[in-house]
């Protein structure tokens, strides 16, 4: 008589989120196939009824429940003020719980300044992993992983165009930003400069961005220009209605488009030389599935399996300064350069 299989748990998450980001979190954790196993938030409270809603344990102290947590994703939907001071004790915390076995993922930028990084103890890992790993990090999810061989037709690219954009419960402004910059550095390498435009949200009086990356909210472009002539821009909100990602990339090989759930290569002749969508769902996962629980769901199963090197690797300093270089620019009407905003933060080039 064959044996039994024997009973394999499900990864865990821990989740600290707004109570308007429940279903988005709850139908990210069970698409990747894990378990929620608490819940709590900064609306003063509601973790109780939270937890309820959820089914599964209420936590009421961030700090606390880092501290107590052992194994599992730690998911900081919404950090609130966790990693908005100079104070190293948050990011102390996080690499705390990464020796218990506690791989703490964050939708939103930690800390909330680059100009926080040294000071709070942000670059003290021991590894070149950063203490909270960002996600949905876009050259991180199936579509781009999928896409190694197109994309090596087009290095260099000559341009680079991408739209970063999605609703205030999925991410703010920053998270945006930061996500599209990553992904400029990832295919282009650190840009010169940076001339960048910030619009306000529509239902409020126009006003300039803030230092801090923590309430940016609203739109804004940038052109980014490198070395040899390249050139990219980028368009980031989070009041677009819906989310989307999308990568056009202009070289000799012809034209690159690169969706969330797929890509398409147009040749210089106007020929279609591949096209492959559905890329972002896998095998199994539904077609109406919502793009930003299907991201979010992806970066939740690759940390539960400990997924992919990145190549480049995700470099937090380079990243925060091009976000930071961006909203400077917004403020001064000037283009601005990521060097100038290393050399603030007392960061090595």
């Amino acid at each position: 008589m064959p044996k039994a299989a024997a009973f394999v748990p499900k990864p865990t998450v821990a989740a600290w989120l707004r109570p308007e980001q429940c279903d988005l979190v709850e139908q990210a954790v069970r698409l990747a196939g894990l378990r929620l196993q608490g819940v709590g938030t900064p609306a003063r409270g509601q973790a109780p009824a939270l937890a309820s809603r959820l089914d599964c344990a209420p936590l009421d102290d961030l700090r606390a429940a880092l501290a107590e947590a052992k194994g599992g994703v730690f998911l900081l939907a919404d950090p609130d003020e966790f990693g908005g001071t100079a104070s190293p004790d948050d990011a102390r915390a996080i690499l705390a719980a990464r020796e218990r076995g506690v791989r703490t993922l964050t939708i939103e930028p930690l800390p909330s300044n680059a100009l926080l990084l040294n000071p709070g103890g942000w670059l003290d890992a021991p590894t070149q992993a950063p203490p909270a790993e960002f996600v949905p990090l876009p050259r991180a999810l199936r579509a781009l992983r999928q896409a190694v061989e197109p994309l090596q037709a087009f290095r260099p690219p000559s341009l680079l165009a991408v739209q970063s954009l999605s609703r205030p419960h999925e991410g703010s402004l920053a998270a945006r930003l930061f996500a599209a910059m990553d992904l400029v550095r990832g295919v282009m390498g650190e840009p010169e400069t940076i001339d960048a435009a910030y619009s306000s949200p529509p239902a409020g009086p126009p006003s300039p961005p803030g230092e801090s990356l923590r309430t940016l909210t609203g739109s804004m472009t940038a052109n980014l220009r490198f070395a040899g002539g390249r050139s990219a821009c980028v368009v980031a909100g989070d009041r677009a209605g819906r989310w989307n990602t999308t990568a056009t990339l202009i070289a000799a090989a012809g034209r690159l488009a690169i969706y969330d759930d797929g890509l398409e290569w147009i040749g210089p002749d106007g020929g279609k030389l591949d096209q492959q969508r559905g890329a972002a769902r896998g095998r199994g996962k539904p077609r109406s599935v919502d793009p930003a629980v299907a991201a979010l769901a992806d970066a939740l199963d690759q940390a539960a399996a400990m997924g992919p090197a990145l190549d480049p690797p995700f470099d937090m300093p380079a990243v925060f300064c091009m976000a930071q270089a961006a909203i400077l620019s917004a403020r001064t009407g000037q283009p601005e350069s990521p060097a100038t905003i290393r050399h603030m933060a007392g960061l090595k080039g």
